[in-house]
């Protein structure tokens, strides 16, 4: 409290003993605040009660209190001891968002030619033979989806390469991108894959069954390997979508509270 009002004689009194400012550091509050919160927070006191001479002179006070001794703020420090951590997270970043976009690329070039190559061929009227089969089918939508996610995760791949890189966009949005990027791409080769499956189905469907068991397994078995290489990627992605699901469920509550609170005021102007 003695921060968050800006008493500065009850802080020094309280910083002298040691057992007390040790305790209170690791301390928060019932909504996550610590004393570095406190000491950026500004609207409990009013301007008129800082005894400065205008608001430039309120805010130099208000930055000697989040500095230490050598005149370094949290975050200044923070930036200064992370240097070397920011310049390799940069360099990582960018290879890995050149190479999956490189990927993605490929995916969606192979799907784009795959959707005007009709498995065994059309007729004299443009039609695709295979048509009335179940597997065309299958080859049509997945990839159609492929393409389309491909083409997303392209996307997502070069917003990341256009990103500033600043220290705040690797908290939420940099990392978000990357695990929707590679998650994107997991689902496009895996519907590459069945598209590949289906056509070669397709051409075969009437050899023996262990033919078209094997085919299924060799399709898989890339996949497999790189949705296993990349699993921490995609655990992290599902840790974004569960905070996104979590906002978006608290914004529905909020707008059905809303919704609520509106029609009993309306049922009230009706009734007087």
């Amino acid at each position: 409290m003695a921060i968050k009002y800006r008493r500065l004689a009850i802080f020094n009194i309280l910083k002298k003993s040691k057992s007390i400012t040790s305790r209170l550091a690791y301390r928060i509050d019932i909504d996550g605040n610590t004393i570095l919160h406190h000491a950026a927070h500004v609207s409990s006191h009013p301007v008129d009660a800082q005894r400065s001479s205008g608001p430039a002179f309120q805010l130099q006070e208000e930055l000697r209190w989040m500095a230490n001794n050598q005149g370094l703020t949290a975050q200044k420090l923070f930036e200064n001891e992370h240097a070397k951590v920011l310049k390799s997270a940069k360099v990582w970043i960018k290879e890995t968002a050149q190479s999956c976009s490189t990927v993605a690329a490929l995916v969606a070039t192979v799907a784009y030619a795959a959707a005007f190559t009709a498995p065994g061929g059309n007729d004299n009227n443009g039609v695709p033979v295979l048509k009335h089969s179940p597997f065309f089918v299958t080859f049509a939508v997945s990839d159609i989806i492929s393409l389309i996610f491909s083409l997303t995760s392209l996307c997502t791949f070069l917003s990341i390469l256009t990103s500033p890189f600043e220290y705040e966009n690797f908290y939420w949005s940099l990392p978000f991108r990357l695990h929707l990027g590679f998650a994107l791409l997991f689902f496009s080769l895996a519907a590459t894959m069945v598209t590949f499956t289906a056509a070669v189905v397709l051409l075969i469907h009437h050899q023996k069954m262990w033919t078209t068991s094997l085919i299924y397994v060799v399709a898989l078995l890339p996949v497999s390997m790189f949705g296993l290489s990349q699993f921490p990627l995609y655990n992290g992605f599902r840790q974004c979508v569960k905070c996104i699901s979590k906002k978006i469920g608290e914004t529905i509550i909020q707008l059905q509270l809303s919704f609520k609170r509106k029609k009993e005021a309306d049922r009230e102007v009706r009734i007087w």
